[in-house]
């Protein structure tokens, strides 16, 4: 399953921690959310969608050690993808269903 994982207009809650680095690669315990995200979704293509600034960052930092095949800043193509915020914890697997869905938090976004 193709992910897409973005930043969102929020990164600057985590101010000045995500000045430097995307959302998805603080740390959350012994791991960043990123490496959380992919142990929880297994994808077999990934997609990373930061801010400008931080594209070089992610290409030379952060898509070595993704462990698939991983985009940044890329359009999107036909394949059926499931896009996640990088500020998401998963505390189990998630589990794929085949029809289309729309998850938001609390405020729609």
């Amino acid at each position: 399953m193709h992910v897409v994982i973005f930043e969102g207009s929020r990164w600057s809650n985590f101010a000045p921690l995500s000045l430097t680095q995307p959302v998805f690669m603080l740390e959350c315990g012994l791991d960043s959310l990123l490496h959380k995200q992919i142990r929880a979704l297994k994808p077999s293509r990934l997609s990373l969608w930061v801010r400008p600034g931080l594209v070089e960052f992610c290409r030379r930092f952060v898509v070595p050690t993704t462990g698939v095949p991983t985009t940044v800043n890329e359009p999107l193509d036909d394949e059926r993808a499931l896009l996640v915020s990088g500020r998401c914890l998963f505390f189990a697997p998630f589990e794929h269903h085949n029809e289309q869905y729309v998850v938001m938090d609390e405020d729609d976004t």
